[in-house]
This record gives C-alpha cells, sequence and structure tokens, in this order.
C-alpha cells in the first residue's frame, strides 16, 4: 500500500541453450507515502544489481525463502524515487518459464519458449508485485536469435512477412 507499481518495462535477451532470461526490468512507481523501502516478490532470480531512476546504485537484499512464495526482494529507495531498475537473470528451472526443446514442438525444427505466470507465477521471471490485486501497464524489448518471433500481449513495433511455398500469406 505504500508504493504502487504504475508501469513495468522490460528489456530481456532470451538465451535457448542455458534456458534463461537476462536483463533488467526497470519498474515506474508513485512512493506516495515516502516509505524507504520497495518490496518486490522474487522466487529463484538472480540479482546482479538494483539502480534507482536507473543511475544511482540501490541497497537491496533477499529475504529468508518462502515455501512456494519465493523471496521478498527489499530495495532501499527515496521518498523522491520515480524508477528503479532490477538488473537480473531467471534460474533454468523458473515455474513460469516452460522450455520446450526442438522434439517437443510440431515442426521438431526450433525450441519454444512460453510464459506461464498465473497465479503467482510471475515473480519466477520478473522481480514485480504478484498478486492478483496490483495492476499495472506494461512494455517489453526481447531481444533473441533472428530464427525467433518474440511475441507477447503488448504492442509489437516490428514488422514481419509470412511466406508458405514462395507466397506470402500473413504480414504483421
Amino acid at each position: 500500500d505504500s508504493v504502487t507499481l504504475k508501469h513495468l518495462y522490460l528489456d530481456l535477451t532470451v538465451d535457448f541453450e542455458h534456458k534463461k532470461l537476462s536483463g533488467k526490468a526497470v519498474l515506474n512507481i508513485d512512493n506516495h507515502s515516502g516509505t524507504q523501502y520497495l518490496i518486490l516478490d522474487t522466487k529463484q532470480l538472480h540479482i546482479d544489481k538494483v539502480l534507482l531512476e536507473d543511475k544511482v546504485e540501490a541497497a537491496f537484499s533477499l529475504g529468508k525463502e518462502q515455501k512456494h512464495l519465493g523471496e521478498a526482494l527489499v530495495i532501499a529507495i527515496e521518498k523522491n524515487t520515480k524508477q528503479v531498475a532490477v538488473y537480473y537473470h531467471t534460474s533454468p528451472d523458473a515455474e513460469a518459464l516452460m522450455w520446450l526443446s526442438a522434439e517437443q514442438t510440431a515442426g521438431k525444427k526450433y525450441p519454444f519458449l512460453f510464459t506461464q505466470s498465473q497465479a503467482i507465477l510471475a515473480r519466477t521471471w520478473v522481480p514485480c508485485m504478484d498478486a492478483p490485486a496490483v495492476r499495472f501497464t506494461y512494455s517489453a524489448d526481447i531481444k533473441c536469435d533472428t530464427a525467433f518471433l518474440p511475441l507477447m500481449s503488448a504492442q509489437n513495433n516490428l514488422q514481419y512477412q509470412i511466406f508458405l511455398n514462395g507466397q506470402q500469406t500473413l504480414n504483421f
């Protein structure tokens, strides 16, 4: 209740070989209470560093692990903090990341990744306030091999053309 998460921006790189995502989550917040701490949900995330306004390093700690819930990421913030950037990478066994080998896919040519963040599994791939009652907007830049097309339920500013048997079948 002390801090409102307004927007989450993800800048992540997909690593199919090591089954991990790495990069940063930038949280735009409203510290309307002037609290000294932002508390985020995490589970098996490896936190490299935290920056306020994506410039000044912030002190942070991980709380004691709780079964099924993970660890609280406690970040020291200032009363005028508007943006917090968490640099991190996921664990290969993150519960919300479903890594399919090429053999598990219809075409059997390329691996596949999809996320399933319900009900409280987003914390296994994004440091966030992971509760159904917390609502915020989000955007993302997802980097991966050019053989793959990153899609999510967010605006996609890339243009693609799909060809089958030499015929253009879809533009998006």
